[in-house]
């Protein structure tokens, strides 16, 4: 009887599960989701760390989007020869990579809507069909985004609205017409050129070990009444995300890099004449 009773002892000891087990256990019979929850009650700086990864991992960064019947555009010809590469233009392209090497430039992607679906706004050139995005160049010890904010400040100007300019007496109106038009948001990524006059590749190919330009893409948020400044021969296009084929590689596969942001269709009300955000589907 004394032996029987220990071995019970030492049976029932052996099979009795440890902190440890237990821990194991119920991670194991609830999956993911116990884990996570352990994780994020345990102190110290990785389980914090943990916290703060998921909750990142799902926020998206939020882009406000107009009408693009909210945006006109004139015919400036103190712009003219902009845009186009021509021959000359490429001789001193190549007289600037001999002396400076690689060009640094940098691309605005503008965003508007219509029927409330995303559209990419453009520059076409009437005779030759091509797309153009809007740009600059910048050298190295400059910021890219403070150039490129320059830059499309000569190319975008706000509308005024006839009712404000008898307000002159209106501090709160006189404010609003100060904003900045444009405002230069998040990195999206990079472009290259391997050659002066080619298309944008959103890769360096392994056997250029000489490219022609660099190129920094940024998100670019205007106001909601917007006139573009064009060179002439040039036209305002606004085309939707899966219409981008003909557009090159790089502008194309704009609308994976555009997947990470949430995207907000501003609509006007009819009642009160505001931009309310569109409804959602």
């Amino acid at each position: 009887t004394v032996h029987r009773d220990i071995n019970r002892a030492v049976q029932s000891y052996n099979h009795s599960p440890s902190k440890t087990d237990k821990r194991n256990t119920a991670n194991l019979s609830s999956g993911f989701l116990q884990k996570d929850m352990i994780i994020g009650d345990a102190s110290g700086p990785m389980a914090s760390g943990a916290g703060t990864n998921v909750s990142n991992r799902e926020s998206k960064s939020e882009w406000l989007l107009y009408p693009q019947s909210n945006y006109e555009f004139n015919i400036d010809e103190k712009l003219k020869n902009k845009f186009i590469i021509d021959i000359e233009k490429c001789k001193k392209r190549i007289n600037s990579y001999n002396k400076n090497g690689i060009r640094n430039s940098v691309l605005a992607i503008i965003l508007c809507h219509r029927y409330e679906y995303p559209h990419v706004l453009l520059l076409q050139h009437v005779q030759s069909q091509k797309y153009y995005l809007l740009s600059g160049k910048f050298k190295s010890w400059e910021k890219p985004k403070e150039v490129l904010k320059e830059k499309l400040q000569k190319y975008i100007n706000k509308i005024k609205d006839i009712n404000f300019s008898t307000t002159q007496f209106n501090s709160h109106i006189q404010q609003q017409q100060q904003e900045d038009i444009v405002d230069i948001g998040e990195f999206l990524g990079e472009w290259w050129r391997t050659q002066y006059n080619s298309v944008y590749l959103p890769y360096l190919p392994a056997h250029i070990t000489r490219p022609k330009e660099y190129v920094r893409l940024y998100q670019v948020s205007i106001s909601s009444k917007c006139i573009f400044h064009l060179p002439p021969g040039f036209t305002l296009k606004a085309l939707p995300l899966f219409d981008l084929t003909s557009c090159g590689v790089a502008i194309s596969g704009l609308s994976s890099i555009l997947s990470r942001f949430k995207l907000h269709c501003m609509v006007q009300d009819e009642d009160e004449g505001e931009e309310l955000l569109a409804p959602d589907k």
